[in-house]
């Protein structure tokens, strides 16, 4: 047990993993694109509000992506765009 803790990559392991652990709920609210990921990182900045910040990441809508508005769809009707018809000679 002595040798872990007297370790060289001790300390960097342990503060990796607790800011990793930290930021959790702002990794999370960032991947599943919630709608209000400013509150999440705030309370995620606030040690006591930790969990709050957890339970916003998942709980939170997700943002919905923007509506495109493409023009309506046009048809050619065939009128006009045959130099022949079917009434005209070749």
């Amino acid at each position: 047990m002595y040798a872990i803790g007297n370790s060289a990559a001790y300390l960097p392991v342990l503060l990796g993993g607790l800011g990793l652990v930290f930021f959790l709920p702002s990794v999370i609210g960032l991947i599943r694109g919630v709608e209000h990921l400013g509150i999440v990182i705030g309370l995620n900045f606030i040690p006591p509000l930790w969990p709050a910040a957890l339970v916003g990441a998942f709980m939170l809508p997700r943002r919905r992506p923007p509506q495109i508005s493409l023009p309506p769809p046009r048809y050619d009707q065939g009128h006009g765009s045959a130099p022949h018809g079917p009434n005209q000679p070749w």
